[in-house]
């Protein structure tokens, strides 16, 4: 060290410091590091040790806590989605599979789908990533005659959260069973969950004892900025 300068030495660090800096700048540019990956190839044996953790059988609180794990721990919607998606043939009598998937832009609506289906085994997919993402909302779910579980990824690609709020129209027969999220719910004839404008990575997974019907699948809808938008309806309302 004495025959290196000590504007030298200062130099190197200082270098170290902006090269940091610029690191932590391309991953939240990025959207896809740190936080959350949003459309990832998912890992099947690691799939099957949240699989063994469902019950396809009595479903509810089970099967939502296997969700809500595949998410935290692997840090993407679409390990859930695959979860419903795989335990689904194995889920017995009538059943609806449910999926949603929204961009936006600019904190308004680009494109997006949802579907109910009652196919085996559903072919849903979350939309494609935009360029020029500001939000994405990506869910799925399973509803069968006893129980119902629903799970919603909302994310923010911004400085600051615009995702202020989800609201779940159900069914007045059912009953809430288990709630996990970043939000905080408030229960009613409309079901809402709050988020901060501090976390940009948020998500809903819900449980449900049903009554007996597939009749009428929940509404879904999203506040951005202000602005509702409804995500998911029943067919026949169109």
């Amino acid at each position: 060290m004495k025959g290196i300068s000590r504007e030298l030495v200062v130099g190197i660090f200082v270098g170290i410091a902006i090269g940091a800096v610029l690191s932590y700048a391309l991953a939240v540019h990025d959207g896809t590091s740190g936080d959350i990956r949003t459309c990832p190839v998912v890992n099947h044996g690691i799939l099957t040790g949240y699989l063994v953790r469902a019950s396809p059988t009595t479903g509810g609180e089970a099967t939502a806590r296997a969700a809500e794990r595949a998410y935290l721990e692997q840090r993407s919607p679409n390990y859930p989605l695959e979860l419903f998606r795989e335990m689904y043939r194995d889920v017995p009598g009538r059943k609806e599979f449910i999926g949603l998937s929204y961009v936006f832009t600019n904190d308004n609506l680009l494109y997006g789908r949802f579907a109910i289906s009652n196919e085996t085994p559903p072919d849903f997919e979350f939309a494609s990533p935009a360029q020029d993402m500001s939000q994405r909302v990506d869910g799925a779910g399973i509803i069968t005659p006893k129980w119902a579980v629903i799970f919603v990824s909302l994310y923010d690609f911004g400085g600051m959260n615009s995702v202020e709020e989800l609201r779940l129209t159900a069914p007045g027969e059912w009953k809430l069973e288990y709630y996990g999220g970043t939000g905080d719910i408030l229960t009613g004839d409309v079901l809402r969950v709050r988020f901060s404008s501090m976390k940009r990575d948020n998500y809903v997974v819900l449980a449900f004892e049903t009554d007996g019907s597939l009749d009428h699948p929940p509404q879904i809808e999203v506040v951005i900025d202000g602005d509702s938008y409804l995500l998911l309806r029943d067919y026949s309302s169109t």
